[in-house]
């Protein structure tokens, strides 16, 4: 496992063109960052397990404009799990599978201590604040207030996944959309469970 050190927007470039044979990279944000730039997907990760360690550190003014498929700060990732993070007055504009952390992940998303207040615009379906789709979704004691627009397959943490597991979350969301697959946590899962013993499946 490789491991990068997040303490300025200018850091998360360490993240472009990234390499390692194990396939996993942890991110740990050793500072607030607030970011003066637009900010451009980081691609190129779609076969990496990310763990991303805030340490209570806050993200702001993230501004993400993109029409490409997959966007996020992270358009696509195997695996993400990420805990003790913060983010703030953020926005995002992208088309299809779109979320203000990762567009697209194949697996798991662990949100374990996660507050965000954000906004998300998509002009196409699959679209949440954090996560535009994934197979399996787990957020626990987390704060999510946020205000997500898009075509259809809208929530207010994910558009899209195949399961998704809570507890002791406040989630409190805004989501408009034309279509029938919307929700104040997740736009369309197939299932849905509560488990307070969520967070002994995961090793941070």
């Amino acid at each position: 496992m490789s491991t990068i050190i997040i303490e300025s927007e200018e850091d998360f470039n360490k993240l472009r063109n990234y390499k390692n044979n194990d396939k996993i990279v942890k991110i740990i944000i050793n500072s607030d960052i607030s970011f003066k730039s637009v900010f451009i997907p980081i691609s190129g990760l779609e076969q990496y397990t990310i763990y991303i360690y805030g340490n209570n550190h806050t993200l702001s003014n993230i501004c993400i404009n993109s029409s490409s498929e997959k966007t996020g700060i992270i358009s696509s990732s195997n695996n993400l799990y990420v805990k003790d993070l913060n983010i703030v007055s953020s926005s995002l504009i992208g088309g299809v599978l779109s979320g203000l952390l990762c567009g697209s992940v194949e697996h798991e998303v662990l949100f374990d201590k996660v507050s965000v207040a954000n906004s998300v615009v998509a002009s196409e379906a699959y679209c949440g604040s954090l996560v535009g789709i994934c197979g399996n979704l787990v957020t626990i004691n987390s704060k999510i207030n946020s205000e997500v627009r898009g075509y259809d397959v809208v929530g207010g943490i994910c558009g899209m996944a195949g399961s998704f597991s809570e507890d002791n979350n406040e989630i409190n969301t805004t989501i408009i959309g034309i279509g029938k697959a919307l929700g104040n946590d997740v736009g369309f899962c197939e299932r849905k469970t509560y488990d307070k013993r969520l967070s002994k499946r995961f090793h941070f």
